[in-house]
């Protein structure tokens, strides 16, 4: 194409796609030698072509290009980069899916994040980066469905900007050193089905609105945090709730009979809190209710028998409260129970006759309680189970044979019993 004429021509058609997929090499070419710190490396097949072409940076290594060779998808994952992520990353305009997880990554986040409008997907996790999360980036990235920065070093208040994207679906803000109160205008998310704010330092009480976000799946609010007060009973009118993870989190009061009302609710996990009362028999309503965790807390009375309708328990953690009384025999029923701990509470009379013969039994851990009676025959029957701990009670009688035939046990402790 020697003819002036017709180069000019070229560069009149066709000029803004070639030059922007060139650029786009550059910017990846920049992009390394910040991604990739004086201790780290990979990326190493990111090299300049020997001749300049809109298309060779599409082969490199995590990179997706659309058919104008421009970046579309950056996707690299647990590689020991120990970089920084540059302002250039502000040029990748099209950019949709922007995955840098576990890379070691440190560093504050480049304000020219705002300009990846088309941005969908953004994971971060894992990394090391540090600072707060500027609220006017957030704002720009209109099209985001997902952010997840999950492990990082990221501190200051939750950015209530997030609120404002009405396609974020899954925020996951978790395992940072985030502060302050969970803003109230979080209730006015429209299209969240996951928010992880677990992890954090957050305080405060947890807002009762939270329960308004109409198409929530899953909350994560524990671990680390510090709330003030209890569980807000309007938990209970989240109707498309299926987890519930409010571990650790110095909870106090007694549980919301509401939340009984969580037909769809698969987990409940409020071990390690300040918890008080009983256990309420509304909870009986929980049908699709697989993994409660209610240990180490204050909680009192007897296991209502109401709850022999949870069918889909397959783990049972009530240790280290004050609980009392039988332990009820339909526990023994529950066809899909794997785990079962109760130790440190005030149960008594025996273990139910017919504990393990559903044959899923993996964990038994009843230490000190008041038990008593001989041992069911069908706890191994299944052939799964691995821990059998029955310590500081008062069981009599021989070991069951089968017992002796169980090839799986693994940690077997039976001392201070008859």
């Amino acid at each position: 194409m020697n003819n002036p004429t017709l180069l000019c021509l070229f560069f009149l058609f066709y000029p803004t796609v070639f030059l922007h997929a060139y650029s786009d090499l550059e910017t990846l070419l920049k992009l390394k030698s910040s991604l990739v710190g004086p201790s780290g490396s990979g990326l190493h097949d990111w090299a300049a072509p020997p001749s300049p072409s809109s298309s060779a940076h599409c082969s490199f290594s995590g990179v997706t290009c659309d058919v104008d060779g421009r970046v579309t998808s950056l996707n690299v994952a647990n590689v020991p980069l120990f970089g920084t992520l540059p302002p250039e990353i502000g040029l990748l305009d099209k950019l949709v899916n922007l995955t840098l997880a576990g890379n070691k990554l440190s560093g504050h986040l480049p304000v020219e994040m705002s300009n990846l409008t088309s941005l969908k997907y953004v994971n971060l996790s894992w990394n090391v980066f540090d600072g707060t999360l500027p609220g006017e980036v957030v704002l720009k990235l209109t099209e985001l469905e997902v952010f997840d920065v999950y492990n990082n070093n990221f501190s200051g208040n939750l950015p209530a900007e997030f609120v404002k994207l009405k396609n974020l679906k899954f925020l996951k803000l978790a395992g940072n050193y985030f502060s302050g109160e969970i803003p109230e205008v979080y209730s006015e998310f429209q299209g969240l089905t996951h928010l992880a704010l677990q992890g954090n330092s957050l305080t405060g009480k947890i807002p009762a609105g939270l329960a308004r976000i109409p198409n929530l799946q899953e909350l994560y609010l524990g671990y680390f945090n510090t709330y003030e007060g209890g569980i807000p009973p309007e938990f209970g009118s989240i109707s498309t709730l299926q987890l519930l993870d409010l571990g650790m989190c110095n909870l106090t009061g007694e549980i919301p009979a509401s939340l009984g009302n969580l037909k769809h609710l698969h987990t409940l996990f409020l071990q390690v809190n300040n918890l008080t009362g009983r256990l309420p028999s509304e909870l009986s309503g929980l049908m699709s209710l697989m993994s409660l965790d209610l240990s180490i807390n204050n909680l009192s009375g007897e296991i209502p028998e109401s709850f022999s309708k949870l069918k889909n328990l397959t783990l049972i953690n009530l240790f280290q409260n004050k609980f009392h009384g039988p332990l009820p025999g339909f526990i023994g029923d529950l066809p899909n129970l794997e785990v079962l701990q109760i130790w440190n509470n005030n149960f008594t009379m025996g273990l139910p006759e017919n504990l393990g013969r559903n044959g899923r039994l993996m964990l038994l851990d009843v230490t000190k309680n008041h038990l008593t009676g001989t041992l069911p025959r069908d706890l191994c029957k299944g052939g799964r189970l691995k821990t059998l701990i029955l310590m500081d009670n008062y069981f009599y009688g021989p070991l069951p044979e089968e017992l002796g035939e169980c090839k799986s046990l693994t940690r077997i402790r039976i001392k201070k019993n008859f």
